[in-house]
């Protein structure tokens, strides 16, 4: 719905606008004379501002001719309208007060949207085909005059006619007034050559009192300008954020000008993606639990810090298991003596051979929090452990080997047991709680053969607090 005010009208009668051909005339069509005389001025090379693409018009051309004054020949001055610009108030045009309309007020951020442009038209010059359409989403009437309309280079124009756009109204600016020059435009207000709009790359920007209402920026080949057809935001993603994404965007065709878009056919996009949204308002994939879905629609882990030195430490090894074969019976026991909640994705385990197992699951561990690698996964199988994670490529030697922890080149914990250390048969080597630090973790006296007994016949407490060393 578009709802310009008869107030607008009386303006410009006031001010002086001829509404036809010039003289006392009556309204109605530019003559051929008159479209022709438009259309070879605005054919005319412009100085300004340079277009992107080939062929377009390179920016605003000169001012549209003036009616000539029928007495004495000259032209009229620039307060008179030119021909065929009877299609909507000008600017320069606008009285003072905005017309009366209950609940109307200037509009604040987001409450104008750009909604649908015409960059690139199919009308003989380029430039006098161009507009620009603003939707009202604000809830409440729009009172425009005093809004800025610009570029981020040297373009801009103010709306200084007294227009309110109606609760989800629409409002039709253009450079051309006459739909006979225009391509079949009826505009709200008329901008001349104040703006114009490059096919390849610019912007516009909308202020009120110097604050950004809204702004749309497009660029090749991210944004697909349409030739000889409008560039129109679909109307399901009517928002001043949602038009910053060009695939809320679509050709016009047919071009709506003072009406509602039709909504853009959507093509999901989830090319590399694991995760996130696919632009048509499904989702490419979703993160396992602990993972989060990074900006750039990757699942990473979630939560956590990463660890230092000493954060997480060796704290139960069983080296060599009785009950089934070492093989399938082995588990390492990490835990968390730090103060703060680890995130375990990242660390790698590793012996001094060159084997390692990355640990390549999101899990955080809190403070004092056990973490159980088992080499197999079934309790009936490894001799009743129910691990946090299979291991393997990491084999442990019962007469002695190393056993580290790493992140990248940040050693996080080490232990080489060997000759000395109290190494038994189905019991799992077991550290003191009462010494559970990284730097007293590497003196065989620190450990002891676990006591507590497992459901499987051996000796351990995976997952659980060690038994006390006697």
């Amino acid at each position: 719905m578009r709802w310009i005010p008869a107030l607008v009208l009386a303006a410009a009668v006031a001010a002086g606008c001829s509404l036809g051909g010039g003289g006392g005339s009556e309204p109605g069509p530019a003559d051929a004379a008159d479209v022709a005389q438009a259309a070879d001025a605005m054919d005319a090379a412009d100085p300004g501002k340079e277009s992107a693409d080939p062929g377009k018009d390179p920016g605003a051309g000169p001012d549209l001719p003036q009616p000539r004054d029928e007495a004495s020949g000259d032209e009229a001055s620039g307060d008179e309208a030119a021909p065929g610009d009877d299609g909507g108030p000008e600017a320069g045009d606008a009285e003072d007060a905005a017309p009366d309309v209950p609940g109307a007020r200037p509009p604040g951020p987001g409450a104008l949207v750009v909604s649908e442009l015409m960059i690139d038209p199919s009308t003989d010059p380029d430039s006098a085909g161009e507009w620009i359409e603003l939707a009202n989403v604000a809830g409440y009437p729009v009172a425009v005059a005093g809004l800025e309309v610009a570029d981020l280079g040297s373009d801009s124009f103010v709306v200084d006619a007294s227009i309110v756009v109606p609760i989800d109204g629409l409002l039709v600016l253009a450079r051309v007034g006459d739909p006979a020059v225009n391509g079949g435009v009826s505009p709200d207000f008329v901008y001349g050559n104040a703006m114009s709009l490059a096919n390849g790359a610019d912007e516009v920007v909308l202020r009120y009192d110097g604050t950004e209402v809204d702004a749309v920026a497009w660029d090749a080949p991210a944004w697909d300008v349409p030739a000889a057809a409008s560039l129109a935001l679909s109307w399901d993603r009517l928002d001043a954020g949602a038009n910053d994404d060009p695939s809320a965007w679509c050709a016009g065709t047919p071009s709506t000008p003072g009406a509602a878009n039709p909504e853009c056919p959507c093509t999901p996009s989830c090319d590399g993606a694991a995760c996130g949204p696919d632009g048509c308002g499904a989702e490419c994939g979703a993160c396992a639990e602990g993972w989060a879905c990074s900006p750039d629609r990757q699942c990473a882990p979630s939560g956590g810090e990463t660890p230092g030195e000493g954060d997480v430490i060796f704290n139960e090894i069983m080296i060599d298991p009785d009950a089934v074969l070492d093989s399938s019976g082995e588990w390492i026991e990490l835990k968390n003596v730090s103060e703060k909640a680890i995130q375990l994705y990242g660390l790698t385990l590793a012996g001094d051979g060159g084997e390692a197992f990355p640990i390549a699951v999101s899990k955080v561990l809190p403070p004092g929090g056990l973490f159980v690698l088992a080499r197999k996964a079934a309790p009936a199988d490894n001799g009743g452990v129910a691990p946090d994670l299979v291991y393997s490529k990491v084999p442990l030697v019962n007469g002695g080997d190393t056993l580290i922890l790493r992140r990248g080149v940040i050693l996080v914990d080490k232990v080489v047991y060997g000759d000395g250390w109290p190494i038994v048969e189905g019991a799992s080597l077991s550290l003191d709680p009462l010494v559970a630090d990284f730097g007293l973790n590497d003196d065989p006296a620190a450990w002891c053969a676990s006591s507590s007994a497992m459901s499987g016949g051996d000796k351990g407490t995976p997952g659980a607090e060690n038994d006390p060393c006697p």
